[in-house]
Order: C-alpha cells, then structure tokens, then sequence
C-alpha cells in the first residue's frame, strides 16, 4: 500500500511514503529519498497522526508567510502597490512609475540598478514575458528576519534615485513623490 503526506496533512515540506515495511521522507526541496525502517516509521506514524501537532504545525505555516509579508510588503510601501502571491513569500510590485521611457529598456536599467547597486535578487516581468512592462516580482522565502530590513532599505535606495531623476526631470511623478515615505 502506498500512501502519500503533503500538504493535506500539514507536512509540505516533505513527503512521507510507505510501502511495507519501509517508510520514505522524500524533501520537496533537496531530490533525496531518505529510507527509515519500523521503529522510526512507527515514531513517524504518530507524530502525522497527532492532530494537536497538525494543528499547531498548520497554524505555524500560516502566521510566518503573513508576518513575512506584512514587514516586507509594508516596507515597500514608499507608492509602489504591492501585489501578495505565492502563501506570503513572494510579492509583485509594480514600479511602472519608477522609470523615464515606459517600455522594456526603462524596466531592463531599474532592473539593472537593482542587482548591481543594491544586489536584490528582483524578477522583472519581461523575463516572464509580461506585457506591460514596470512589474517586478522579489522573492523572500529564504531572508532570515534580521536581513528583512537591510534588504527593504538596499530597494529604496534604489528607488529614491529614481524618483529623484524623475522629480529632476519634471516628469509627472508629484503623486508619487508624495507617498514617498522614506
């Protein structure tokens, strides 16, 4: 008989298989497949049987992605309007107004100036074949918490050159510039 774990039973991380006598973990992450005989299927058995762990294990994975997201996303929020995706640990921000030609050239040198000088690793939208260009996606999943701002005050470093050419060349961003909140 074979059965599979996932999200269901609150374990995303892994999956758990059985298949006789052996149980499998295989990580969603790494390909490994890590075999554990009786007394560890046994032990394991219990533990995804325990509602109380699934419950707490559950309602652990939900309260990270919000937190996560509320101190990244409100960190960008110098008027950027940040879209939630991806459970909390990815968000898409859409900086249309951050740069002079709106097209993809504009996207690709904010792009640019956002791995070379602040080193975020940021997703434009015209690698994912977007059509309108200006929407940017930041992915921060793997940022521990002491790195969250650090990496929130390297984006608007980024940005608040931007709107200062922007403002310089009178280009209509008086809106923007007054959401800025820095």
């Amino acid at each position: 008989m074979l059965l599979i774990f996932k999200e269901c039973a609150g374990c995303s991380r892994f999956h758990v298989t059985s298949n006789g006598e052996t149980t499998a973990f295989q990580p969603c992450t790494d390909g490994e497949i890590l075999i554990c005989f009786s007394p560890h299927q046994r032990l394991i058995t219990s533990m995804l049987s325990d509602m109380k762990f699934i419950r707490e294990n559950v309602v652990l994975r939900r309260e990270r992605p919000k937190r996560v997201y509320v101190e990244f996303g409100g960190g960008l929020k110098v008027g950027i309007e940040c879209i939630r995706c991806s459970g909390g640990f990815h968000c898409l921000a859409d900086m249309n107004g951050l740069f002079r030609s709106y097209s993809e050239k504009g996207e690709l040198q904010l792009w640019e100036n956002l791995s070379t000088v602040a080193k975020i690793n940021a997703l434009s939208g015209s690698s994912c074949h977007c059509v309108e260009p200006g929407l940017f996606g930041f992915y921060f999943a793997t940022l521990c918490e002491k790195d969250r701002p650090l990496v929130v005050q390297c984006i608007k470093k980024v940005l608040k050159g931007f709107i200062f050419i922007l403002c310089f060349l009178n280009l209509r961003v008086s809106h923007l510039w007054l959401r800025f909140h820095i």
